[in-house]
Protein backbone atom coordinates (compact mmCIF):
# COMPACT_ATOMS: atom_id res chain seq x y z
CA UNK A 1 0.00 0.00 0.00
CA UNK A 2 1.64 3.42 -1.18
CA UNK A 3 1.04 6.61 1.65
CA UNK A 4 0.07 9.60 -0.67
CA UNK A 5 2.98 12.00 -0.89
CA UNK A 6 0.63 14.65 1.30
CA UNK A 7 0.95 11.92 4.10
CA UNK A 8 4.31 10.83 4.08
CA UNK A 9 5.59 10.57 7.25
CA UNK A 10 8.63 13.34 8.50
CA UNK A 11 11.46 11.90 9.19
CA UNK A 12 14.19 14.23 10.98
CA UNK A 13 17.74 14.35 10.35
CA UNK A 14 20.38 12.58 11.93
CA UNK A 15 21.12 15.98 13.94
CA UNK A 16 17.71 16.15 14.97
CA UNK A 17 17.25 12.81 16.09
CA UNK A 18 20.17 12.86 17.96
CA UNK A 19 19.34 16.25 19.74
CA UNK A 20 15.65 14.52 20.59
CA UNK A 21 17.24 11.70 22.12
CA UNK A 22 19.88 13.75 24.09
CA UNK A 23 17.23 15.72 25.43
CA UNK A 24 15.90 12.92 27.55
CA UNK A 25 18.57 12.54 30.08
CA UNK A 26 18.15 13.64 33.36
CA UNK A 27 21.61 15.18 33.34
CA UNK A 28 23.92 18.01 31.10
CA UNK A 29 25.93 15.98 29.41
CA UNK A 30 28.72 18.10 29.77
CA UNK A 31 28.10 17.96 33.39
CA UNK A 32 29.17 14.49 33.16
CA UNK A 33 31.88 15.04 30.81
CA UNK A 34 33.10 17.14 33.93
CA UNK A 35 32.88 14.61 36.38
CA UNK A 36 34.33 11.92 34.41
CA UNK A 37 37.47 13.93 33.03
CA UNK A 38 38.91 16.61 35.99
CA UNK A 39 37.27 20.07 35.29
CA UNK A 40 40.65 21.69 34.92
CA UNK A 41 41.79 19.27 31.88
CA UNK A 42 37.88 19.53 30.34
CA UNK A 43 38.65 23.01 30.10
CA UNK A 44 42.01 22.64 28.39
CA UNK A 45 40.22 20.07 26.04
CA UNK A 46 37.53 22.75 25.23
CA UNK A 47 40.09 25.45 24.57
CA UNK A 48 41.84 22.88 21.66
CA UNK A 49 38.71 21.09 20.75
CA UNK A 50 37.18 25.13 19.93
CA UNK A 51 40.51 25.98 17.95
CA UNK A 52 39.90 22.73 15.53
CA UNK A 53 36.16 23.49 15.47
CA UNK A 54 37.18 26.65 13.67
CA UNK A 55 38.81 24.27 10.81
CA UNK A 56 36.76 21.59 10.24
CA UNK A 57 38.22 20.54 6.64
CA UNK A 58 41.70 20.21 8.49
CA UNK A 59 40.77 18.50 11.46
CA UNK A 60 37.42 16.53 10.84
CA UNK A 61 37.77 12.56 11.19
CA UNK A 62 34.33 12.11 10.05
CA UNK A 63 36.18 10.57 6.75
CA UNK A 64 39.17 8.48 7.70
CA UNK A 65 37.29 5.31 7.88
CA UNK A 66 36.90 5.77 4.05
CA UNK A 67 39.87 6.63 3.12
CA UNK A 68 42.73 4.54 1.50
CA UNK A 69 45.95 4.14 3.03
CA UNK A 70 47.97 7.20 1.11
CA UNK A 71 45.24 9.34 2.09
CA UNK A 72 44.81 8.40 5.74
CA UNK A 73 48.79 9.37 5.11
CA UNK A 74 48.05 12.53 3.68
CA UNK A 75 45.34 13.41 5.77
CA UNK A 76 47.32 12.88 9.34
CA UNK A 77 50.13 15.20 7.27
CA UNK A 78 47.85 17.98 6.86
CA UNK A 79 46.87 17.88 10.60
CA UNK A 80 50.43 17.67 11.83
CA UNK A 81 51.71 20.60 9.76
CA UNK A 82 48.58 22.81 10.90
CA UNK A 83 48.89 22.01 14.73
CA UNK A 84 52.70 23.14 13.84
CA UNK A 85 51.46 26.00 12.48
CA UNK A 86 49.15 26.85 15.45
CA UNK A 87 51.91 26.39 17.91
CA UNK A 88 54.31 28.65 15.75
CA UNK A 89 51.39 31.17 15.44
CA UNK A 90 51.00 31.39 19.44
CA UNK A 91 47.49 29.78 19.48
CA UNK A 92 48.33 26.52 20.79
CA UNK A 93 51.43 25.53 23.36
CA UNK A 94 53.35 22.45 23.36
CA UNK A 95 50.60 21.09 25.75
CA UNK A 96 47.84 21.71 23.70
CA UNK A 97 49.15 19.68 20.88
CA UNK A 98 49.28 17.09 23.09
CA UNK A 99 45.92 17.25 23.96
CA UNK A 100 45.05 17.76 20.39
CA UNK A 101 47.12 14.11 19.79
CA UNK A 102 44.61 12.57 22.31
CA UNK A 103 41.45 14.10 20.81
CA UNK A 104 42.07 13.17 17.53
CA UNK A 105 43.76 9.70 18.27
CA UNK A 106 44.97 9.14 14.57
CA UNK A 107 48.49 7.91 13.34
CA UNK A 108 50.49 10.75 12.06
CA UNK A 109 54.22 11.12 11.84
CA UNK A 110 54.63 13.58 14.59
CA UNK A 111 53.45 11.17 17.63
CA UNK A 112 56.56 9.47 18.23
CA UNK A 113 58.92 12.98 17.50
CA UNK A 114 56.96 14.18 20.46
CA UNK A 115 56.19 11.38 22.94
CA UNK A 116 59.62 9.52 22.88
CA UNK A 117 61.87 11.68 20.92
CA UNK A 118 62.09 15.36 21.99
CA UNK A 119 61.62 13.46 25.75
CA UNK A 120 64.57 11.18 25.60
CA UNK A 121 66.74 14.21 24.47
CA UNK A 122 65.60 16.66 27.49
CA UNK A 123 66.09 14.25 30.21
CA UNK A 124 69.41 12.85 28.67
CA UNK A 125 71.08 14.75 26.27
CA UNK A 126 74.16 17.17 27.35
CA UNK A 127 73.85 20.66 26.51
CA UNK A 128 75.57 20.65 24.22
CA UNK A 129 73.81 17.85 22.37
CA UNK A 130 70.50 19.30 23.27
CA UNK A 131 71.86 22.61 21.26
CA UNK A 132 72.53 20.30 18.00
CA UNK A 133 69.19 18.26 18.13
CA UNK A 134 66.45 19.27 20.96
CA UNK A 135 66.37 23.15 19.86
CA UNK A 136 66.07 21.99 15.95
CA UNK A 137 63.31 19.31 17.09
CA UNK A 138 61.25 21.64 18.87
CA UNK A 139 61.35 23.71 16.25
CA UNK A 140 60.03 21.21 13.75
CA UNK A 141 63.38 21.62 11.48
CA UNK A 142 64.22 17.88 12.29
CA UNK A 143 61.41 14.93 12.58
CA UNK A 144 62.67 12.01 15.40
CA UNK A 145 61.56 8.65 15.91
CA UNK A 146 62.23 6.30 18.70
CA UNK A 147 63.90 3.13 17.46
CA UNK A 148 63.97 0.62 19.83
CA UNK A 149 62.41 -2.18 18.51
CA UNK A 150 64.06 -5.14 15.95
CA UNK A 151 62.51 -7.87 13.82
CA UNK A 152 64.33 -10.26 15.71
CA UNK A 153 63.73 -9.32 19.23
CA UNK A 154 60.86 -7.08 19.60
CA UNK A 155 60.82 -4.98 22.98
CA UNK A 156 63.62 -7.26 24.46
CA UNK A 157 66.09 -4.50 24.86
CA UNK A 158 68.72 -6.49 26.39
CA UNK A 159 68.70 -8.56 23.92
CA UNK A 160 68.91 -5.76 21.11
CA UNK A 161 71.77 -6.77 18.71
CA UNK A 162 72.30 -3.28 16.86
CA UNK A 163 75.98 -1.85 17.60
CA UNK A 164 77.13 1.90 18.92
CA UNK A 165 81.10 1.22 19.16
CA UNK A 166 83.18 4.04 19.84
CA UNK A 167 86.38 4.67 17.58
CA UNK A 168 88.90 6.56 19.58
CA UNK A 169 90.96 7.56 16.34
CA UNK A 170 88.46 9.96 15.13
CA UNK A 171 86.19 10.77 18.05
CA UNK A 172 82.88 8.86 16.60
CA UNK A 173 80.26 6.26 17.25
CA UNK A 174 79.70 3.99 14.46
CA UNK A 175 76.83 2.16 14.27
CA UNK A 176 75.86 -0.93 12.86
CA UNK A 177 73.27 -3.75 12.38
CA UNK A 178 75.15 -6.84 12.07
CA UNK A 179 72.24 -9.09 11.13
CA UNK A 180 68.88 -8.93 9.71
CA UNK A 181 67.86 -9.76 13.11
CA UNK A 182 68.86 -6.36 13.98
CA UNK A 183 66.70 -4.26 11.55
CA UNK A 184 64.81 -1.79 13.34
CA UNK A 185 61.58 -2.50 12.68
CA UNK A 186 57.93 -1.44 13.28
CA UNK A 187 59.31 2.05 13.94
CA UNK A 188 56.46 4.32 13.76
CA UNK A 189 57.21 7.53 11.08
CA UNK A 190 60.78 6.07 10.21
CA UNK A 191 59.60 4.38 7.13
CA UNK A 192 58.41 7.86 5.43
CA UNK A 193 59.14 10.93 7.56
CA UNK A 194 61.45 10.81 10.50
CA UNK A 195 64.82 12.48 9.47
CA UNK A 196 66.56 11.46 12.58
CA UNK A 197 65.95 8.25 14.84
CA UNK A 198 66.62 7.67 18.15
CA UNK A 199 68.29 4.46 17.94
CA UNK A 200 68.93 1.84 21.30
CA UNK A 201 72.35 0.39 20.72
CA UNK A 202 74.75 -1.92 22.44
CA UNK A 203 77.37 0.40 23.73
CA UNK A 204 80.65 -0.84 22.86
CA UNK A 205 83.61 1.32 24.33
CA UNK A 206 87.47 -0.21 24.39
CA UNK A 207 85.47 -3.49 23.28
CA UNK A 208 83.76 -3.61 26.37
CA UNK A 209 79.89 -4.02 26.05
CA UNK A 210 78.13 -1.53 28.37
CA UNK A 211 74.46 -2.23 27.53
CA UNK A 212 71.76 -0.69 25.79
CA UNK A 213 71.92 3.46 25.46
CA UNK A 214 70.18 5.76 23.00
CA UNK A 215 72.09 7.50 20.22
CA UNK A 216 70.70 9.79 17.78
CA UNK A 217 71.40 8.96 14.34
CA UNK A 218 70.91 10.85 11.13
CA UNK A 219 68.77 9.25 8.61
CA UNK A 220 68.04 11.32 5.92
CA UNK A 221 69.06 15.10 4.54
CA UNK A 222 67.02 17.71 5.92
CA UNK A 223 67.65 19.24 2.14
CA UNK A 224 66.17 16.54 -0.02
CA UNK A 225 64.44 13.91 2.34
CA UNK A 226 66.65 11.47 1.30
CA UNK A 227 68.59 8.44 2.96
CA UNK A 228 71.82 9.27 4.30
CA UNK A 229 74.81 7.13 2.96
CA UNK A 230 74.90 3.83 4.86
CA UNK A 231 70.93 3.84 5.57
CA UNK A 232 68.90 1.52 4.27
CA UNK A 233 65.06 2.78 4.99
CA UNK A 234 61.49 2.07 3.89
CA UNK A 235 57.85 1.38 4.04
CA UNK A 236 56.76 -1.42 5.71
CA UNK A 237 53.33 -1.39 3.63
CA UNK A 238 49.58 -1.61 5.29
Amino acid sequence: MQIPKGLAPMVPSTEDALAAERSKAAFKVSDMHQFIVDSDMRTKVAKVEALMGEEPETFSLRKVYFMSRQEKMEHALAIGKRLIELLKEGKLSGDDISIADMVLDINGPFGLHRAMFIPTLQNQATVEQQELFLRPALNYEILGCYAQTEIGHGSNVQGLETTCTYVPETDEFEVHSPSVRACKWWIGSLGVTATHAMVMAQLIVGGKRHGPCPVVVPIRSTVDHQPLEGVTVGDLGP
